[in-house]
C-alpha cells in the first residue's frame, strides 16, 4: 500500500515514524489501550484502578436501601444499627424514640415510650427507612414475675395497665407472698388466685365497760403476781359488799410479770379473772361479746348500735344528710402466717352522743359525737388472748341530795337541798382470741352463740 500525498510518497517515512514512536514512549502507548474510562469520572495519579458496577448491581442496592424495614423495641431499651459512610438521621416523633449518631458507621435507637415512628437514615449507598414500633414491654414483665413467684400453678397475663394473676397457690402465706411480689411492679393488680387449702380464723370478742377504779375495789396490783401462782391481796383494800372471785388456771401465772401495766395492749397468759361480782355491783357493763369467722386475710366488721343521719345542708330545695354509724365497731383483719401464727390488725371504736356540743344549723340540731379509738397491729399464736384497754371516757356528774319537797321550795329550798360533783371515768376493755380453723374442721354452736375466752373469761354478767 502506498500514500500518495500531493503527488508525493509518504510510505517509508510513515513506518520509520512509527517504529520510533513504538521505541520512545511504550508506556503511554499500553495506557492508552486500557478500558475506557466514564463520563464524569477520574482516576487519581497513582491509584488503583476500580471495577465499575454494573447497571443490575447498581439497581439492586437503590432497591434495598428504599426497601422499608419494621424495628421493634421495648420501651426503655436501645438498638445499635450500623451503616456504611453515614452522614445524617431523622426520626418522626421524637417522643416515642431518638436517635444518636455513635461514629460514621454506628447509630443507636433510644425507645421512649409506647408508640409508633419513622427512621430515615442516610449513608453512601442512599435513604434506608425504618417503621421503629415501640412497646409496653408486657411479656418481660409478666415473665419477670412468673419467674419471681417461681410457682407452677399461677399464671400471669399483662392486660392493659394492670397484672392478672390466675391459678391457685398451696396457702394463704404463697397468696400473700404472691401479692408482695406482683406489686413491686407499680401496676394495678387483679387478683384471680384460689388457695388450695385456705384456713379460717375464729374470732372471740368481748367488749366490756368498766369503771376505772375497778382494780383498786378488787385490791388486786397487776404487777404483783408472782410466779407460784398467787395474787396479793392487801388487807382492807376490799370493800365489803364486794366479793371477787379469783381463780387461778396455772403455777405458771408468772408469765403475767410481761404485762405492760398502764400501755394501750396488755397480754395476757393462762389468767382468769372472773367479774361477776363487780358486774352485780353494776361497776362492769357487757357491751358486745360477737364470735367471727373470717377468711384468713379478709375483715370482720361487727357494729352493735346504729346509725344516725346528719344534717348536711341544702341545695336546690332538697335536703342533703349522710348516715354516721355509732355504737361499738370492731374491724378485725387475722392473716394466718407460718408456724402457726395469726397477724391479727384491731380497730375498735366506741362512739355515743353528745348532746351538750350539738350544734343548731338551719332549724337542725345536729349532735356532736364522743368517740374513743384504738388501732393495733401484732401477732400471736393461736388461742392466745389479748386485751386491749386504755379507751378512757371522763365525765362530770352533778349529784344532788335534799329534803323530800323543802327542797324544791323557791328560795329557801337552798337550805334544804346539797350539791355536789363527782368526777366518773370508764375504761372500755376488749378482749380477743383468735383460733385457727382449717377446711373441713367444724365449729360447735356452743363457741360462735356463747363465747368463752380461756385467758380472759368475763363469767355470767347480768345485763
Amino acid at each position: 500500500m502506498m500514500c500518495v500525498c500531493g503527488g508525493k510518497k509518504w510510505r517509508p517515512w510513515f513506518a520509520v515514524v512509527v517504529v520510533l514512536g513504538i521505541l520512545l514512549f511504550p508506556h503511554h502507548i499500553a495506557e492508552a489501550s486500557g478500558p475506557p474510562t466514564l463520563p464524569g469520572e477520574s482516576d487519581p495519579v497513582g491509584s488503583t484502578p476500580q471495577p465499575v458496577s454494573s447497571p443490575n448491581q447498581i439497581d439492586k442496592e437503590r432497591a434495598e436501601t428504599d426497601k422499608e424495614k419494621v424495628l421493634s423495641i421495648t420501651a426503655g431499651d436501645s438498638r445499635l444499627l450500623e451503616f456504611d459512610g453515614l452522614t445524617r438521621a431523622a426520626v418522626g416523633n421524637p417522643a416515642v424514640a431518638d436517635v444518636v449518631v455513635i461514629s460514621g458507621r454506628e447509630l443507636v435507637v433510644n425507645a421512649k415510650a409506647p408508640g409508633q415512628t419513622t427512621l430515615h437514615v442516610w449513608d453512601t449507598k442512599g435513604v434506608h427507612f425504618y417503621r421503629v414500633e415501640v412497646d409496653r414491654g408486657e411479656v418481660r414483665i409478666a415473665e419477670r414475675v412468673k419467674e419471681l413467684i417461681g410457682l407452677e400453678g399461677v399464671n400471669v397475663i399483662e392486660v392493659g395497665d394492670a397484672i392478672l394473676l390466675e391459678g391457685e397457690v398451696p396457702s394463704q402465706n404463697d397468696l400473700s407472698r404472691v401479692e408482695a411480689i406482683t406489686g413491686i411492679f407499680g401496676k394495678k393488680v387483679i387478683n384471680l388466685l384460689s388457695v388450695k387449702n385456705p384456713l379460717q380464723v375464729l374470732l372471740q370478742v368481748q367488749v366490756v365497760e368498766a369503771r376505772r377504779n375497778l382494780g383498786r375495789d378488787l385490791g388486786i396490783r397487776w404487777g404483783g403476781v408472782t410466779g407460784q401462782g398467787s395474787l396479793q391481796l392487801p388487807e382492807g383494800n376490799l370493800s365489803s359488799s364486794v366479793t371477787p372471785e379469783v381463780e387461778l388456771m396455772s403455777p405458771q401465772i408468772g408469765l403475767l410479770g410481761e404485762v405492760f401495766v398502764g400501755s394501750a395492749l396488755e397480754r395476757l397468759s393462762l389468767f382468769r379473772a372472773r367479774l361477776e361480782a363487780l358486774a352485780q355491783q353494776g361497776l362492769v357493763k357487757l357491751l358486745a361479746a360477737p364470735s367471727m369467722l373470717a377468711l384468713s386475710g379478709s375483715e370482720a366488721n361487727f357494729l352493735v348500735g346504729g346509725e344516725v343521719p346528719i344534717f348536711l345542708g341544702e341545695e336546690s330545695g332538697k335536703i342533703k344528710f349522710e348516715w354516721k354509724p355509732y355504737g361499738v365497731q370492731l374491724k378485725i383483719t387475722p392473716r394466718v402466717e407460718r408456724q402457726g401464727l395469726i397477724d391479727l390488725k384491731i380497730s375498735p371504736e366506741v362512739s355515743s352522743f353528745d348532746w351538750e356540743n350539738a350544734l343548731l344549723v338551719n332549724g337542725w340540731k345536729v349532735p356532736a359525737f364522743k368517740t374513743r379509738r384504738a388501732e393495733s397491729h401484732l401477732l400471736l399464736a393461736d388461742g392466745t388472748t389479748i386485751a386491749i384497754g386504755g379507751l378512757i371516757q371522763s365525765e362530770d356528774v352533778k349529784l344532788q341530795d335534799k329534803v323530800p319537797i323543802l327542797g324544791d321550795l323557791p328560795i329557801i329550798g337552798a337550805l334544804f337541798r346539797s350539791e355536789k360533783f363527782q368526777k366518773q371515768e370508764t375504761e372500755l376493755l376488749i378482749f380477743v382470741t383468735p383460733r385457727i380453723v382449717g377446711v373441713g374442721e367444724t365449729v360447735s354452736p356452743e363457741a360462735i352463740k356463747r363465747p368463752q375466752i380461756p385467758d380472759v373469761s368475763i363469767g355470767e354478767v347480768k345485763r
